[in-house]
């Protein structure tokens, strides 16, 4: 995960006080593996499309600071994924 500065040409890798949450349905019910220590790595993901948010963890409640969907595939397949937002 990047944070990028305001003027756009920095970037904070990882940057404290932030969670990321992939989202998916759990017997029609939603689940969120909870990470909050980069680099943020989640296992055993049902495959499928997921709806990923990060969250500023410092404000009450947490906000959500970008929001994006990802693909995890089947047959034990690894994935790395980015993310790079601008406060």
């Amino acid at each position: 995960m990047k944070r990028m500065a305001a003027e756009g040409i920095s970037y904070t890798l990882d940057p404290p006080g932030y969670t990321v949450r992939p989202y998916y349905s759990d017997n029609g019910a939603q689940a969120f593996p909870d990470d909050p220590v980069a680099p943020f790595v989640f296992e055993n993901l049902p495959q499928g499309v997921h709806a990923v948010v990060v969250l500023r963890m410092k404000s009450d409640p947490p906000q959500p600071v970008v929001r994006d969907t990802i693909q995890i595939l089947g047959n034990g397949a690894n994935g790395l994924v980015e993310l790079i937002f601008r406060l």
